[in-house]
Order: C-alpha cells, then sequence, then structure tokens
C-alpha cells in the first residue's frame, strides 16, 4: 500500500557461492526507520569467507541519503564493499572501498547519494575475514527525478520536516510535455514555504517563478499547478526557518499534463462541491487518452459520494474507473475498483469506504462521445 511507499525500507540479503556470484536473498532483514545504522553481518566479529551480502537502503522519492561509516575493516585488496547509487548494475557503481578507515584505497567516512537508493554489497574471499562495517544514514532532501510519472516528498515526511533547510528538487519529463504537480497533502509553518519555478534552475529567480506554497493546505481547493507551455522541467525549493515549529510537509505527484484532463479546477482540495467533467465536456472528449485522473477528497472522517448527471462514452473501449482511496497511477499501490463503467446510461451513486476517491478516464483511438458530468460531496 502507499504507506509502504513512504516508509524507508533497508533490505540485508546474504550469501552467495563465491565472491564473483551475483548475492541471493537467502539472509533478508528490513529496517523501517527513515534513519538508523546498518552494520555488516556478524559484526563485531568478522565476516563469513566466500561471503556475498547486499544493504540496501531506500527512502521515498525527494529524498537523498547520506550516510556516516563509524566502523570499517575488511581485508586489504581482497575483500571489498562496493557502492550503487541506485539499483545495482555497473552503470550506478559510485565507489570501491577495501582495507579500513585510516588506510583504505577510499575513505568511505561519509556518502551522499544522487538517488533515493543506496546499495551496498560486501564482498569476500576464501580466507582472512575481518569485522566489516558499521555506519549511519539519515535523509537529505533534494532530489533530480527524470520519470515520466511520479512522487516526492518532504524529508521525514509524514512525519515532521527540519528546520533550516534549503531543499531544491528538479522534474524532468519527456520533451513535448508540460509538468503537472498535484498536492496531495501540505502543511508547514507559515514562515516555511515551497516554491515552483519554470525550467531546470538552482538559484531563485522571480520571473521563472509559477507560485509559492505555504501553511496548512489540505483543506484548500487550490492544489494543482502546471509548467507554461514550451516547458518539460519544474525546479522546486523547499525552505524551512532555522528555529520554531515545523510540519509534515508536502507529498505530490507529478506527470505530463493535458488541457481539461484531471482537476484543472483543483478537484483535491477538500470540502468543495463543483462538477467533475470530462475533457471538453459537454463537446465530444479527444482519441487516445493515457490517464485523465481526478483526486476527489472528504473531509476527516467523512465519505465521499459521487452522483452522475450525465454519462457516455463508447462501450467497453472508453471506460471510468472509479477506486475507492487514492491511486497515483496505474501498476502503483492501485486501491480497490469500486466500479468500471462505460457506455450510455447514467449510473448510479457510488460511495468510498473512506475520505479520499480517485476516478481515472481512458479513451482509445476512434470513437469519441460527450463524456460524463458528476458531482460529489462529502457525507
Amino acid at each position: 500500500m502507499l504507506i509502504d511507499v513512504l516508509i524507508a525500507t533497508i533490505v540485508v540479503s546474504g550469501l552467495c557461492f563465491n565472491v564473483e556470484s551475483v548475492c541471493n536473498e537467502e539472509d533478508h532483514t528490513a529496517y523501517t526507520a527513515f534513519s538508523g545504522q546498518v552494520v555488516s553481518k556478524n559484526h563485531p566479529n568478522n565476516y563469513a569467507n566466500n561471503y556475498c551480502g547486499y544493504y540496501k537502503i531506500k527512502l521515498p522519492q525527494g529524498n537523498v541519503i547520506q550516510t556516516d561509516f563509524t566502523e570499517y575493516n575488511t581485508e586489504n585488496n581482497y575483500d571489498f564493499v562496493y557502492v550503487y547509487d541506485g539499483p545495482v548494475s555497473p552503470a550506478t557503481q559510485i565507489k570501491k572501498f577495501t582495507g579500513n578507515l585510516p588506510d583504505g584505497h577510499e575513505n568511505p567516512a561519509r556518502i551522499i547519494s544522487k538517488t533515493n537508493e543506496l546499495t551496498f554489497k560486501l564482498t569476500s574471499d576464501a580466507s582472512i575475514g575481518k569485522y566489516g562495517f558499521k555506519f549511519n544514514y539519515s535523509p537529505r532532501c533534494g532530489q533530480d527525478l527524470t520519470s515520466t510519472y511520479g512522487y516526492l516528498t518532504s524529508v521525514n515526511f509524514p512525519n515532521n520536516y527540519n528546520n533550516n533547510e534549503v531543499c531544491w528538487y528538479h522534474i524532468t519529463i519527456p520533451t513535448g510535455n508540460q509538468v503537472r504537480v498535484d498536492f496531495l497533502a501540505f502543511h508547514t509553518e507559515d514562515f516555511d514555504k515551497l516554491y515552483l519555478y519554470n525550467g531546470d534552475i538552482d538559484a531563485h529567480d522571480s520571473s521563472k517563478q509559477l507560485a509559492i506554497v505555504k501553511g496548512d493546505r489540505n483543506g484548500i481547493v487550490e492544489v494543482y499547478k502546471r509548467s507554461d507551455p514550451g516547458f518539460n522541467k519544474i525546479s522546486i525549493r523547499f525552505v524551512s526557518n532555522s528555529n520554531g515549529a515545523t510540519g509534515p510537509g508536502f507529498f505530490l505527484t507529478y506527470r505530463p499534463y493535458v488541457s481539461g484532463c484531471g482537476n484543472d479546477k483543483g478537484a483535491f482540495g477538500g470540502y468543495y462541491n463543483y462538477p467533475i467533467e470530462s475533457p471538453n465536456y459537454p463537446n465530444y472528449y479527444g482519441t487516445h487518452i493515457d490517464e485523465c485522473i481526478y483526486y476527489i477528497r472528504a473531509s476527516p472522517g467523512k465519505k465521499v459520494k459521487i452522483t452522475f448527471q450525465a454519462f457516455h462514452t463508447e462501450y467497453y473501449w472508453d471506460p471510468l474507473y472509479v477506486y475507492d482511496g487514492l491511486m497515483l497511477w496505474s501498476g502503483i499501490d492501485d486501491p480497490p475498483q469500486k466500479a468500471k463503467l462505460s457506455g450510455s446510461g447514467v449510473p448510479s451513486p457510488i460511495t468510498s469506504t473512506g475520505n479520499i476517491m480517485t476516478l481515472k478516464f481512458t479513451s482509445d483511438y476512434s470513437v469519441t462521445r460527450p463524456g460524463f458530468k458528476i458531482n460529489w460531496q462529502s457525507i
């Protein structure tokens, strides 16, 4: 589920046949804290001969990882620690250590990732084991994101972010698209602000500024922003002051913007009753709509009820999906599906079990219809 995505996970996986083999998953330990300590197998005793183990740290997107080694000792030139910035592959390897802290080929005392995932692989030969390593890890803010769809959070989310932070995030989607950002949660102290900019920048530029967001916006209707035409990149700067209260921060998703598609009227904001319409309604919607997503949130402790005022789509080929909960994008922790609707005729009202409902509309390459108009309320 979504909460699993928002919690850091570390996996330690163990023995393999020899140093050259890919580590297997026989020895598996998971850590769920955003920060903590990682130790090599058997530490402070020696690791085994012919050992191969992966130590994986993964934080929510929007965080990078800082590690600080307090102990490190391997057999020099025979036993190694490899570090990968992201999933394990030759392209992501950023470090290789052997020996001990003061005399190793490269001191591993501090490592800062560029992604939200770090993987450590310890390998040993057939003789002379050492006590291995011990290090602490913690999240740091800022990340470059390049997937077409994605999400990011403030550091520690849903727990409070830290004081005295300046965090830069850069989102790049395929050329020819505008970037759409939806804030699914936002709560900061009034003096702590999030700035959105057109393009890929690393310093404040008022000429490229799209918006400033601050305070408790969880009940405010205006929670979606997009880059200007011609910009497939967006930069986000989050600044917290040096003292005082903090808050949970933010959780947002991003994807390509499609005119008239999704919550152009700010649908994820709470406590407002306004119609949700298909693109171009009451005229015919377009062809080849990939994922037109509408988020609806009722007030806390309430449920969402949707009532159809009109409904006409191409039968079978152009469905409207109704999900009981929050769906980020297809295939990622999909909540239960309440309905799949297509054709003509007005469907019966649908009520969620919690306070969030997601609608997703898609169309194929031919034959369109007027679409739909839906009212919703918090009950």
